[in-house]
């Protein structure tokens, strides 16, 4: 006698999980190198954010999207950023299983420094002003884990009883690989907030 639909169902759900998990150890150990491109960041991010839009709303959670009406070109490896904003914004949903909200900013820098909560200059020698861009994700959920925080972007290092600890790990790796900068850090008001700059043209990298 063969097996029930739903035992079948749950031996591929269980076969996919572990196809993905293989997959992050794969992508933390072999990290393909960038194959950068002309692309829209805006679009990119809404393919990523259309991936989640599903289980925000399962949740009840509300997405609110800060972000320039016109294109934003950047020369990036849009499906490296795509898995870095995927990444971020499924890590923001897991912080939030009873509800609340995500707020998503994406902008142009005005200046190489952090006025206005802006990432830092990466290095000496980067290009001037308007030609960084900057995400950031914020969540209103219980805030990252005290304990954690300084090693957030470690390996092996995580905020849930069932994660992997590389998400943040890879996240990171892309994101200077693509000569740009990502922070994590709790908010005074509650909740966390991740920020990632990247250069909007090619430039130098951090030595």
């Amino acid at each position: 006698m063969g097996l029930a639909v739903e035992d079948l169902s749950i031996i591929e759900n269980e076969v996919r999980r572990m196809e993905q998990c293989i997959q992050v150890f794969l992508d933390f150990a072999r990290p393909p190198t960038p194959e950068r491109r002309e692309a829209d960041l805006l679009e990119v991010f809404h393919r990523a954010l259309a991936l989640v839009e599903g289980r925000a709303r399962r949740q009840n959670v509300t997405v609110n999207v800060e972000a320039p009406t016109d294109p934003l070109v950047v020369r990036i490896d849009p499906e490296q950023i795509h898995q870095v904003l995927v990444n971020l914004l499924l890590n923001a949903l897991d912080a939030l299983p009873q509800g609340g909200a995500v707020n998503v900013q994406i902008r142009l820098n005005e200046k190489k420094d952090s006025a206005n909560g802006s990432m830092e200059a990466v290095g000496d020698g980067c290009p001037p002003k308007n030609h960084w861009v900057q995400v950031s994700i914020r969540d209103n959920g219980s805030g990252i884990n005290p304990h954690i925080c300084r090693r957030l972007f470690e390996p092996f290092v995580s905020n849930k009883e069932t994660g992997l600890g590389l998400g943040l790990s890879i996240c990171k790796r892309l994101i200077e690989d693509h000569g740009g900068a990502i922070r994590g850090q709790n908010l005074p008001q509650g909740g966390a907030e991740f920020v990632f700059a990247l250069p909007k043209e090619e430039t130098c990298r951090p030595s």
